[in-house]
Order: C-alpha cells, then sequence, then structure tokens
C-alpha cells in the first residue's frame, strides 16, 4: 500500500468559549504531519488503514560463528578484527589448553589462537533474516560463509548469537554490539545445486543449517497510529481483542494500548505456526465492532465489484470470524474465479467443511495456479478422511508441482492426525506411566514419523541426527530433496531400487556402491575421509534402505550399521546415483526461499515499506540428466526438465 506525507490543518473553533472569556477568537494552527494514505474506499476504517504495523517485516540477524569437524580444510588466515572477535570468542567460552571444551576431540588441549589455525575448524559469517512475527523459539534457516575455509562440507556450527545488523555485515570486536534476537546451531548443508537461473561460484563456501536458528527474543509487534488518539487507539485495542480473546498459552491481552501514539501485539499461541497470517487478520479488520456477518456482507459484496482487493476482501471475511461463514458461503459457487477463490480461502482458513466440495472440483479441474492454492487450502479443512482421499490420487500426477503440493499437504495432515493420538494416548496415562509430556514434546514426537499404511499414503521414517526420509509409493519414479525447513529426502514410487549389475565410485573413491552381488544385494563401501579408515555393508537393493544406511549414525539403542554421512552429503550420493542411471527416477528440489528472505529483509530495512516479493510462491526445480540449464519449473504449467549440477564434497569428481 503506497503512502505519502502531507500537512493537515486542523481547525480549533473555541471562539464561544474564549468570547465568553473575553478574548479574541484563536486562529486556525498547523499541527505535526500525519500519515496520508490512499486507502481504496473498501478498506477505510480498517487497522491498516490508519496504522503502520512495527516489527512485521524480515529482520536481518548476523553473527560471526565457529564450524568444527571439517576435513582439513579450515584453518587459513583471517583478518585482524575477526582473529580478535573469535580469539575473545573462545576465550569466554573457556576454550584453554586446560579446558574440556573439545575433550573426546583431535581440539582437546589447545589455546584459542591454535584452535583457529586448526585445518578442522573454519570461521564463517552467519546471517538469516527471521519472519515477520516470529514468536519466542520459532525456527528458521541460517545461511554460512566461510571466512577462512576452502569447503564447509561435514561441520557442524557451534552455537553462535545472531544479533541486529546492517545486510551482509555482521558485528566484529570492537564495534557496538547491537540486540541479540537469536541464536544458530546445528549440521551445515552444503547445498549442491547452483541457484535457479544463476551461477553459485563457490558453492562448497556457502552453506545453510536448515532450521538451525532460533528466536531467542522477539522482535516487539506494534501498531503506530497515523494519527495519535486515546480514544482510537482504545478502539484498535478493543476490536482486536474481540477478534483474538485471550487463550491459554496467550500470555496476556494479545492487544495492548501503550499511548496514544501506540499499541503492542503478541502473536496467539494458536497462531505461533503462522503469524503471517495474524498479521494480515490484524491489517484488514474493521475497527467499529460491527456484527460479523455485517463484515462479511462487506466483504463479499466488495470483491464482487472489485476483483482487483480479492487478497484483501479474503482476509477481512476471515475477520469476521466463523459466524460470517453464512454469508461467505454465497462465493463458493460463485461464476468469477476470483472471488469464489477468494471466498474459498476464506472459508478454509476458517475450517468450514463445506468449502470441502468447491475446492476438490478446483483441484481436479482447476486451471494452473488455482490447482496448487486449491490443494493447499483444502488440506487446511479439519473434515476428517474425505480431505486425504481427494488429495491422495494426486500424489501420481504427472505435473510435478502438483504432486509435490499434494505431499506436502498429505504428509502436513499425517503430521497432525499423529498428534491427535498421542495427545488421546496421554491423556489417558496412569501415575505409573511417568509424568506428562509437554505439548512441545509430543509435537516433536508427532514430526519424527508415520508409520506405513496412513489413510494420508506418506510413510515417514527418522534417519536419527540426519534427516526424514519419506515413502510415497505411488506414480513414476521421483526423489525430492528439500533446502529449507526440516531437512527431508522423498522417494516416490513404489520399489524404487537400484540397477544392476552396475558399479559407481564417487569422491575420489571415498564412496563406492556395488550392485554386482550374486544375493541380490547392494554392497556399499565408505572411507572415512579423517581416519581414512573405510567399512562395507551390505544392504538391500531398495534406495530406500540405501539412504537409510548412508546416513544412520549407529547408537547404542540402534546397533545397525550406518556410515553416518551427512545430509548434503546423501543428497549428493543420490544424485550421482541417479545421474548415472544407477537408479532410474527423476531429481527435484525446492527453489531456495532463504534468498528471497533476505532480499525483502534489506528492502524493507533501506525503504521500510511491506516488501511484496514472489517469495511467497511455490516453486519445484525438476533435475534430469542431459540438460545443462537451470530455471524454475512455474506451477501454473507443465514441469519442464531443468538440471542444476551437483557438486560432489571436498573438490571430488564422482567416477563410473
Amino acid at each position: 500500500m503506497r503512502r505519502t506525507w502531507s500537512l493537515m490543518l486542523v481547525l480549533g473553533a473555541v471562539a464561544g468559549l474564549q468570547a465568553c472569556r473575553g478574548g479574541p477568537p484563536p486562529r486556525p494552527r498547523a499541527v505535526t504531519p500525519s500519515v496520508i494514505r490512499e486507502v481504496p474506499s473498501l478498506l477505510r476504517g480498517t487497522v491498516g488503514s490508519e496504522t503502520t504495523m512495527n516489527g512485521a517485516e524480515p529482520t536481518l540477524v548476523s553473527g560471526y560463528g565457529l564450524v568444527v569437524g571439517l576435513r582439513g580444510t579450515g584453518g587459513l588466515p583471517l583478518p585482524p578484527s575477526i582473529q580478535a572477535t573469535m580469539e575473545r570468542e573462545l576465550g569466554l567460552r573457556g576454550v584453554s589448553r586446560t579446558s574440556d571444551a573439545f575433550r573426546g576431540t583431535p581440539l582437546h588441549g589447545l589455546t584459542p589462537q591454535q584452535v583457529l589455525r586448526s585445518p578442522e575448524v573454519g570461521v564463517v559469517e552467519v546471517w538469516s533474516a527471521i519472519p515477520p512475527g516470529a514468536p519466542l523459539g520459532a525456527r528458521f534457516d541460517v545461511g554460512v560463509r566461510a571466512v577462512n575455509a576452502s569447503s564447509l562440507e561435514g561441520g557442524q556450527l557451534w552455537s553462535t548469537d545472531l544479533r541486529l545488523s546492517p545486510p551482509g555485515q555482521p558485528l566484529a570486536f570492537g564495534q557496538v554490539q547491537t540486540r541479540k534476537l537469536a541464536e544458530a546451531r546445528g549440521a551445515v548443508f552444503v547445498n549442491p545445486f547452483t541457484e535457479a537461473g544463476g551461477q553459485a561460484a563457490t558453492p562448497t563456501v556457502t552453506g545453510r543449517i536448515l532450521n538451525g536458528g532460533t528466536v531467542t527474543d522477539p522482535m516487539l509487534l506494534e501498531l503506530a497510529l497515523d494519527t495519535p488518539s486515546h480514544a482510537r487507539a482504545r478502539a484498535i485495542a478493543a476490536a482486536i481483542a474481540a477478534r483474538f480473546p485471550e487463550e491459554p498459552g496467550d500470555g496476556g491481552s494479545i492487544a495492548r494500548g501503550r499511548n496514544e501514539s501506540s499499541i503492542s501485539l503478541r502473536v496467539p499461541r494458536s497462531f505461533r505456526e503462522r503469524p503471517a497470517e495474524f498479521l494480515d487478520i490484524v491489517r484488514n479488520l474493521p475497527i467499529h465492532t460491527l456484527d460479523p456477518e455485517t463484515v462479511a456482507r462487506s466483504a463479499v459484496e466488495g470483491v464482487k465489484r472489485e476483483a482487483a482487493l480479492a487478497n484483501e476482501m479474503s482476509w477481512m471475511m476471515v475477520s469476521a470470524g466463523p459466524k460470517g461463514l453464512r454469508i461467505i458461503r454465497e462465493l463458493y459457487d460463485f461464476a468469477e474465479p476470483v472471488p469464489r477463490l477468494a471466498g474459498l480461502a476464506a472459508g478454509a482458513r476458517l475450517n468450514d467443511p463445506v468449502a470441502v466440495e468447491p475446492l476438490i472440483e478446483i483441484t481436479r479441474r482447476g486451471p494452473g495456479l488455482d490447482r496448487l492454492r486449491a490443494i493447499e487450502l483444502l488440506a487446511r479443512i479439519d473434515a476428517g478422511p474425505r480431505v486425504d482421499a481427494a488429495l491422495r490420487p494426486l500424489l501420481g500426477e504427472p505435473d510435478l508441482p502438483v504432486r509435490v503440493t499434494a505431499y506436502e499437504a498429505l504428509v502436513d495432515r499425517a503430521v497432525k492426525a499423529r498428534l491427535v493420538r498421542l495427545l488421546d494416548a496421554d491423556a489417558t496415562r496412569g501415575p505409573t506411566d511417568g509424568p506428562p509430556r509437554t505439548l512441545n514434546h509430543l509435537e516433536v514426537l508427532s514430526q519424527q514419523s508415520v508409520p506405513a499404511g496412513a489413510i494420508q499414503g506418506v510413510e515417514r521414517r527418522l534417519v536419527e541426527g540426519r534427516f526424514f526420509l519419506d515413502l510415497v509409493p505411488v506414480g513414476d519414479p521421483l526423489i525430492y530433496v528439500s533446502q529449507q525447513g526440516s531437512p527431508r529426502i522423498v522417494v516416490f514410487g513404489a520399489a524404487v531400487s537400484l540397477n544392476a549389475p552396475a558399479i559407481l565410485t564417487m569422491w575420489d573413491d571415498r564412496l563406492a556402491v556395488s550392485t554386482e552381488s550374486p544375493t541380490g544385494q547392494a554392497r556399499l563401501m565408505h572411507r572415512d575421509p579423517q581416519t581414512g579408515v573405510a567399512g562395507t555393508e551390505t544392504v538391500g537393493m531398495g534406495l530406500p534402505e540405501v539412504l537409510d544406511l548412508l546416513g544412520r549414525v549407529p547408537v547404542p539403542e540402534d546397533a545397525r550399521p550406518g556410515f553416518g554421512l551427512t545430509y548434503s552429503e546423501v543428497v549428493s550420493a543420490a544424485y550421482t546415483m541417479q545421474q548415472h542411471k544407477v537408479v532410474e527416477a527423476a531429481f527435484a528440489t525446492e527453489q531456495d526461499r532463504l534468498r528471497a528472505q533476505m532480499l525483502a529483509a534489506t528492502r524493507s530495512q533501506e525503504v521500510r515499506l511491506r516488501p511484496e516479493t514472489s517469495a511467497d510462491e511455490y516453486r519445484v526445480i525438476r533435475l534430469d540428466a542431459g540438460t545443462a540449464s537451470a530455471a524454475p519449473v512455474e506451477p501454473s504449467g507443465p514441469p519442464k526438465p531443468r538440471l542444476i549440477p551437483i557438486v560432489p564434497p571436498a573438490g571430488a569428481t564422482p567416477k563410473g
């Protein structure tokens, strides 16, 4: 929404009172300029038309961190200011010749200076953009860039403070330290693909920590009134509180007037995983406490007249709440597609089961982007097995974006269904079953596995400490990997297995795969790059079993063998096997959103405007052997084969 600045003249007319006092009538006087917005008539009187929302943009954070566990690629010279920064940080952590900070590792007993010179250690710039409205404990992706290492493969980021910063400028020792907002830690994922439509010149010196950032001090959400007024501030706070009454876990009122100029906001617990939706509802919430049906009627008639405001009108319908559904349903079978989808989006966000059938029809016969949006909206509705039954056939679609979007929707529904079962089971725990488990604990458990045979058609296994391995036994063979959020490798298709006979070596002969065994099993050999010790294991020919062996770390509770490769190494191995036809399957990956978020955050900090970017659009990149360029596949059309070359770890070259 565009804004302009102008002077307002406020006429004070108290002449009668002054006349009674015997003085001359006052003259009109100019007051402090106020914000004048170009607001469409349909949006006048909404919270967003009279306030500026501060803290609702992505927030740039950065810092310097230490990556350990490198394979002889670190320890290069550092600039003096960064050297001083890291020596001070290691000293504060108690690193010295006599400390136990690195006990059990080759770094034990070293001074900070010796640690920084070790080839197993690299200093990195750590950077990210915290999503708008992210609450305490929210997780987000973090990028890292090597300062004194030639590769970050195999590295583990030590806990690193992330502070407010200018774009790409972590603060070194001696500079004024800004506010700490988050921490980052975890395994480094070296992106094995170039950026879509561009080049990644040195991909091994950059990486990211998937879900590696945690918000420790949330940014204050504040509504700044364009024209200060105690009465108006009270009215806005009352409207928000009426729409979002305090619930258990909220920790207080959702909106609270601070003074005549501002109102503080907090994200309700029920919107913890989707704070951006909460902010959109607040922006389009009418200030006057009209009854919900009146608000819904205004938005429904508005979108019929002005389809260009469909997004805003849809959120205004949501602001009316469930009591407005009777009016909103008029749009479910409206002749024009834009108002119809705006109404269905509002209905899905309000969990209206009546919206299920119209959305199912769009998922089957709708055009391009409408199909994808309908899939995402349908998955939100808690309407039982009929939603899952409608989405499952889409898992075998030839259209790649439709197929992957259906998978994302169904795996989310499977996780939520498992959480409900865990909550029900926990409610019946007796005194001998131990203390009750927290909601956060149950949420983590629900994400870790989905049993085979679930109605959603998706199975999930946890390769402990590495990644989720999701199996979708439908359609043509496809390997799909994530590059943000939780690390995931998804294998589509029934009984995807390695071809035989075949021999493939990669990474300077560090990993070898052979399917020439007469027993019908695959034989894998891996040589540890640090110790040089090689191990050999046999496993079934199924691709999931091979991926599990590559990533698994043997533990006392599960002594099954495993090579303990990093997520990026397992992705690299899977891609190399696919490229050399050891596995007959297509290969697809998400487009990287972290850079888009960083760009949006940079723009918002520079011009203080809410960015309108394509970062929210869902894109999938298909990687097939034999092509040499990179470009995103638009969801509105059939997928086009594209290749983004993978770079094997540590500069090695696969051989076949």
